[in-house]
């Protein structure tokens, strides 16, 4: 654990930040492969970037026996992300979206 927190840390001090405003705006943006990390026990840290920038200093961290499993766990993690980011409305801090009802 102490070796994925030196990587995260490198990352944050070492690569551009982006925030969610600037993630909304890249055009295509995917997770970008920064470390390998073996575990003690289980599956192991795969370490990924944005684009090789941290998403306001934090790196994507996922655990998987192999690495095209780290691969699409990570760029489906970011899909979802970037999904939650487009549903949020910045100025209220509430989820954009609105159920419609029926008359009763």
């Amino acid at each position: 654990m102490d070796e994925l927190m030196r990587v995260c840390q490198g990352l944050s001090a070492t690569r551009p930040q982006i925030n969610l405003e600037q993630l909304l705006a890249l055009e295509s943006p995917f997770a970008t492969f920064e470390a390998h990390v073996v575990a003690e026990q289980g599956r192991d840290y795969w370490v990924y970037t944005v684009n090789g920038k941290t998403l306001e200093g934090d790196a994507i961290v996922v655990r998987a026996s192999l690495p095209n499993q780290a691969e699409a766990m990570a760029q489906e993690g970011l899909s979802d992300t970037i999904e939650a980011a487009r549903r949020y409305d910045a100025n209220t801090g509430l989820q954009s979206e609105v159920e419609v009802r029926g008359v009763e």
